[in-house]
């Protein structure tokens, strides 16, 4: 922890996956409103499948793949794609155990998104499902614009709810 003039601030950090996350990354996609907020209403997954997706991952040079750390204590992931070969532009996925609620989504996407353009990035994109107000939220604090709707494209397995388009640009910040 690192304190400053009275106040107690957490030491938030980014680290590369490793494929010993692999039990914990399982843990967080199995909690129940990970699988409601992000995931399809079946999803299925084991502690051995995201150990492959982290191996794909790492040998994947188009991909990248990050704990979120308070205090070296793994809280969460956010993870992108590249959508070109130039590395401009990168479709965007992240995740909170149990620590939602204080602020550490937004100080993480805001760390990570500026990691990103200091690398060259030019665009940032997300889809949010449109129940998942928390997230929403999360990405417009850091600058995300709603940029459209994908109308009744998630099936929540008793109905289908709209998608939400975000996007950043470095400008944004």
């Amino acid at each position: 922890m690192i304190y400053t003039g009275g106040a107690l601030l957490m030491s938030l950090k980014l680290r590369k996956v490793v494929k010993e996350d692999a039990l914990l990354i399982y843990n967080w996609k199995m909690d129940s409103l990970v699988k409601e907020m992000a995931l399809d209403f079946d999803y299925k997954t084991s502690v051995e499948a995201q150990l492959e997706d982290i191996t794909n991952t790492l040998a994947n040079e188009f991909a990248d793949y990050n704990i979120i750390t308070i205090n070296r204590k793994p809280i969460g992931y956010i993870r992108i794609d590249w959508m070109d070969h130039h590395k401009h532009t990168a479709w965007l996925r992240f995740a909170l155990g149990e620590q939602r609620g204080l602020g550490y989504g937004k100080q993480a996407l805001s760390l990570y998104v500026q990691q990103l353009f200091s690398k060259g990035c030019k665009r940032v994109e997300g889809e949010i499902y449109a129940i998942n107000i928390v997230s929403q939220k999360v990405l417009e604090k850091v600058g995300f614009k709603q940029e459209g709707i994908k109308r009744k494209a998630h099936f929540t397995g008793l109905e289908f709810i709209d998608v939400l388009v975000y996007g950043l640009i470095e400008e944004d910040l």
